[in-house]
């Protein structure tokens, strides 16, 4: 069955079956779709950051603070301090690549504010 994603006036997910016509709430997640994490990581002991996109943050977490990433090893413990979601992993892919093309602490800062504000 074709679906598509379509707001509400409240903004939040509704989704419509083509199909049936009919139009069901599901909240702010696409139900029975893969959604794609885009997540800004924050090593406090070593002041860095670091960018990926995941289907599982959960799992992805866990493999950065457990070691299992090369990339990302010497500088544990990670905090997650910023997402964003997206329907489609090329959506993500792109995000991805925009914020690692900035390569500015200042402008990671910004986007993670909140964390920032409330943590440090």
């Amino acid at each position: 069955m074709l679906n598509k994603v379509v707001g509400s006036p409240e903004g939040l997910g509704y989704r419509r079956s083509l199909k049936a016509r009919k139009l069901t709430f599901t909240g702010f997640l696409y139900m029975g779709m893969n959604m794609y994490v885009v997540y800004l990581l924050y090593s406090q002991a070593f002041d860095r950051f670091y960018i990926g996109q995941t289907e599982d943050l959960k799992r992805r977490l866990k493999q950065h603070n457990d070691g299992e990433v090369k990339s990302t090893r010497p500088y544990r413990p990670w905090s997650i301090v910023y997402t964003e979601t997206f329907p489609t992993r090329s959506q993500a892919m792109k995000r991805e690549h925009f914020l690692k093309k900035q390569r500015n602490k200042k402008f990671y800062r910004r986007l993670a504010k909140d964390f920032f504000e409330n943590s440090l």
